[in-house]
């Protein structure tokens, strides 16, 4: 029975001990797109964290996409209060001169430097799927999104991407 297809699915029932993800990386030209799902991050509550605002130091970063709840990505200490999300979101890191554009594909956001420049956050969809686009460098992003959407997101982010692929 574990290896019983879902709904006609190429999906089985055996769990898979790496978790959502099948996948390591996607190279293609100006693209870079990485599961890093597994970074260390919690929810916080903060009346001072700035809305749509990513704050990155030499040991975490932290930003807000709602109002005054902080998402924190650390080695750090987890302090009592806060939300462990380690194990529920996703994380996937998409880099390159080409990023930007492989993920103006995915998002209504608009995702252009006047309007989405580094240092940017915000909750949105991307693929139909809610997700956290955190823009913490030039040209990098970060998309978190629920595990159970994970596998979606990477197979939208891989058609996305195949144009510069070839």
């Amino acid at each position: 029975m574990a290896d019983t297809p879902i709904a006609r699915s190429p999906l089985s029932t055996a769990s898979s001990a790496g978790g959502w993800n099948r996948h390591e990386s996607l190279i293609a030209d100006g693209i870079s797109v990485t599961d890093v799902t597994g970074i260390p991050m919690w929810r916080d509550w903060s009346e001072t964290a700035p809305m749509g605002r990513v704050r990155v130091e030499q040991d975490h970063t932290e930003f807000s996409t709602s109002p005054g709840e902080l998402t924190v990505i650390s080695d750090r200490s987890m302090p009592e209060d806060a939300v462990d999300l380690t194990h529920v979101r996703a994380s996937i890191r998409a880099s390159g001169p080409n990023a930007r554009e492989l993920l103006m594909r995915l998002t209504p956001l608009d995702l252009t430097a006047d309007m989405f420049p580094a240092g940017s956050a915000a909750r949105t969809i991307a693929a139909g799927i809610t997700t956290e686009i955190v823009h913490d460098a030039p040209d990098t992003y970060l998309l978190l999104t629920s595990r159970s959407f994970a596998g979606s997101l990477w197979h939208a982010l891989e058609f996305a991407a195949y144009e510069w692929s070839a």
